[in-house]
C-alpha cells in the first residue's frame, strides 16, 4: 500500500468552507446488510476451521473465512462511500482501491487462528480484537487515500482515535461472544449469541466508518476547479456488486454445508 497521508485539522483551520455531504440512506442500510452476510459467512467457515484445523484441508477454511471477511469489510466501506454523496467528481485509484483489502483480509485471518483453540486466554481476546479493529480501521484508511477528489482531506483528530478505538472494543467483544457462543454450542441459547455476535461484528465495520467518515473535512482547494482521473462511481458499483455476489454465493455454500453436517 502506498503511505497514508493523514493531515488533521489544527486550531488555526476552520470547517466552515468544508464541503457538506449527503448520503443515500438506502444504500447505507445495504453496506451494513452486506456486513452482516459476511460476518455469518466468515463465522461459518471460522467455525470449520476450529474443528479441522488439525489438518491441512482445516486451512481451507481457514483461508474462506479470511477473504469472505476481508472482502465484507472492502464491499460495506466502498457501499458506503457509493452512498456518500460529495458536491464534486469523485473517482478512486483502482491499484490502491484493490489494494486495500489486503489489511483487512490478514486482520481476518489473525481473529479467526487465535479463537481456533479450545480454550482461549483473555490475551487471546484482547490481541484479536486489537488485530481485527486496527485491520478495519487500516482498510477504511487506505480506502480513503484511494480516494481522488479536487479538495484536500483533513481529519479531525479526536474522532480519528475515537473510530479506531470503537472499532478494536467492538470486535473484542464480537470475538468474545463467538467463543461463547461455542461453548454453548448445544445450548437453547446458542443461535441468540451466534446472530448477537454476528450483529456485533457487521456494527464494528459500520461503526468505525460512519465515525471515520464523520472525523473527515473536504476542504476546497483554490482556483479552478481541476477533473479527477481514475475509477468512476459506477464502475466502482460494478465491482462492488461482482464482491458482494461472490460473498453472498460463499454464504448460501457454508450454510448449505452446515445444514448437511446436523
Amino acid at each position: 500500500l502506498k503511505t497514508m497521508k493523514l493531515m488533521f485539522l489544527n486550531s488555526n483551520q476552520h470547517i466552515s468552507h468544508a464541503l457538506q455531504a449527503d448520503y443515500i440512506w438506502v444504500l447505507v442500510l445495504i453496506s451494513y446488510f452486506s456486513a452482516c452476510m459476511a460476518a455469518y459467512t466468515a463465522w461459518g467457515m471460522s467455525e470449520q476451521f476450529r474443528l479441522n484445523r488439525t489438518h491441512h484441508k482445516g486451512y481451507i477454511w481457514l483461508l474462506g473465512g479470511s477473504f469472505s471477511m476481508g472482502l465484507g469489510i472492502w464491499a460495506m466501506h466502498f457501499i458506503a462511500m457509493l452512498a456518500y454523496q460529495l458536491p464534486i467528481p469523485v473517482a478512486y485509484d483502482l491499484k490502491e482501491t484493490l489494494l486495500s483489502v489486503v489489511p483487512a483480509i490478514v486482520a481476518s485471518a489473525a481473529a479467526i487462528y487465535l479463537l481456533s483453540y479450545a480454550k482461549v486466554s483473555p490475551l487471546s481476546f484482547i490481541i484479536g480484537g486489537l488485530i481485527f479493529g486496527l485491520g478495519i480501521g487500516l482498510m477504511h484508511y487506505s480506502g480513503m487515500a484511494a480516494m481522488h477528489v479536487d479538495s484536500k482531506m483533513h481529519y479531525d483528530k479526536t474522532l480519528f482515535v475515537l473510530s479506531i478505538g470503537g472499532a478494536i472494543l467492538l470486535s473484542y467483544v464480537a470475538l468474545w461472544l463467538k467463543y461463547l457462543a461455542t461453548r454453548f454450542k448445544h445450548s437453547s441459547v446458542y443461535r441468540q449469541i451466534k446472530s448477537l455476535s454476528i450483529s456485533l461484528v457487521a456494527v464494528a465495520i459500520s461503526a468505525m466508518h460512519y465515525m471515520g467518515m464523520a472525523a473527515v473535512h473536504f476542504i476546497p482547494n483554490s482556483g479552478p476547479a481541476k477533473s479527477v482521473q481514475g475509477l468512476d462511481p459506477m464502475s466502482l458499483s460494478i465491482l462492488v456488486i461482482i464482491i458482494t455476489g461472490l460473498i453472498m454465493g460463499l454464504s448460501i455454500l457454508t450454510s448449505l454445508f452446515q445444514q448437511r453436517l446436523l
